[in-house]
């Protein structure tokens, strides 16, 4: 027998020492941090009303928390981010999405649409590669209305499975009859 493979044969640690290293990468150690606000990719519905003719409205930043936190571990990085810029780039797509659809934003408005994310989070997906990721965006209108929205979005690629979280989100505020109703009238 070759003579490294005897010498392999009686490190029988060395075995378990490579399978704790794999798995150490696999599952996440979070030694890298990466500072990500999302971007909400461009939405096409025909379920997000048509607001020509209905009254102002103003979109606002209601994330009151202006801290970084962490958003979850994938591989040996983990993210984090600022929830209030998070909250920044949602209200800006927002108005965008309802700007493109006859709404006239105009700030401190009567009618208003306060956003803030309630929940983020980021999980990597061990063997398989990839992360899941689920924002929760709550909304709450100028009535006192409060409603949750999800989005959650799987990618090979960890910040892009954020970005399509937020995109969708947004999406499901966007096409919610509820806040329909109230931009509406």
């Amino acid at each position: 027998m070759h003579k490294r493979f005897k010498s392999w044969q009686n490190h029988r640690a060395a075995p378990l020492f490579l399978l704790l290293l794999v798995a150490t990468a696999l599952v996440g150690c979070g030694v890298v941090a990466v500072h990500h606000v999302p971007e909400v990719g461009p939405i096409s519905s025909n379920k997000i009303p048509d607001l020509h003719g209905s009254q102002p409205l103003d979109i606002k930043n209601g994330q009151p928390d202006a801290g970084e936190i962490e958003i979850g571990a994938v591989g040996v990085g983990k993210v984090v981010g600022n929830l209030q810029q998070w909250t920044a780039a949602m209200v800006s797509a927002v108005k965008v999405q309802l700007s493109q659809r006859g709404a006239t934003i105009v700030a401190a408005a009567p009618k208003s649409l306060s956003l803030r994310i309630t929940k983020a989070e980021i999980h990597g997906i061990p063997i398989v590669g990839g992360a899941t990721s689920t924002i929760i965006l709550t909304a709450t209108t100028a009535d006192g209305l409060t409603a949750d929205f999800e989005g959650s979005s799987y990618s090979l690629a960890p910040l892009s499975s954020i970005n399509g979280t937020a995109t969708d989100a947004v999406k499901k505020l966007l096409e919610d009859p509820t806040i329909d109703t109230y931009l509406r009238r």
